[in-house]
């Protein structure tokens, strides 16, 4: 018998599975990513797609607000815009995803924003949400399997404290080296599933900070 011959078929096997995709094959194409919050009773909200990418960097707020408010369209007058921008758009749909999803405003919410809140048709508020990416809505802890080589911003928010603003983003993940290493034949399929990123960080802790008492 040649002894070569279970080498061979070694080598061999694993050569074909290089080809569909290492990455894809031993990483896969999501991640599953845990988040922690303090105190306890802190709601977490995970946004992907654009809106996750656009919260997660600052830069790209503004064409959010564009895409937002052009979503609301006629429920908006010019007054309602201004008070959107002056709040932080993050704080707004912060408020909006915590009224669709619990039936309750805020505690910590102005008059001003609740009254916008409750002039808005449900079923438009219902539209926006479910066109914002919302993957994940917790209390204290979330455990998510989230798609790799997007973008999510992760917020926390608590009555009472500052909210906290955090990202998860993908970088490189070394697996994909052993499609390099054989001649890129799993490279393009490991690029089209997102699957040649790793998600970080895979464990995010969120801390929030009471909100500083009001000056006497």
């Amino acid at each position: 018998m040649n002894r070569q011959l279970p080498l061979v078929a070694a080598l061999a096997i694993l050569s074909l599975l290089a080809i569909p995709g290492c990455a894809t094959i031993f990483s896969g194409s999501s991640q599953r990513v845990s988040i922690r919050a303090t105190p306890e009773d802190t709601t977490i909200i995970v946004l992907g797609g654009a809106t996750g990418a656009a919260i997660a960097k600052v830069a790209k707020v503004a064409a959010l607000q564009r895409r937002v408010l052009g979503l609301l369209g006629g429920a908006l007058g010019p007054d309602d815009e201004a008070l959107i921008t002056e709040v932080g758009l993050e704080r707004f749909l912060t408020g909006l995803i915590l009224e669709v999803k619990t039936g309750q405003v805020p505690t910590d919410t102005t008059a001003q924003l609740g009254a916008l809140y409750q002039r808005i048709p449900r079923a438009l508020k219902d539209k926006l949400v479910g066109s914002l990416g919302l993957e994940a809505f917790g209390v204290g802890r979330v455990d998510v399997e989230l798609d790799r080589g997007e973008i999510y911003a992760v917020i926390g928010w608590r009555a009472g404290s500052v909210m906290k603003l955090s990202s998860i983003d993908g970088s490189f993940n070394w697996t994909t080296l052993w499609n390099i290493l054989n001649f890129g034949l799993g490279v393009p399929i490991d690029i089209l599933t997102g699957a040649w990123l790793k998600l970080s960080p895979s464990t995010l802790e969120l801390a929030l900070q009471p909100l500083p008492a009001p000056a006497p």
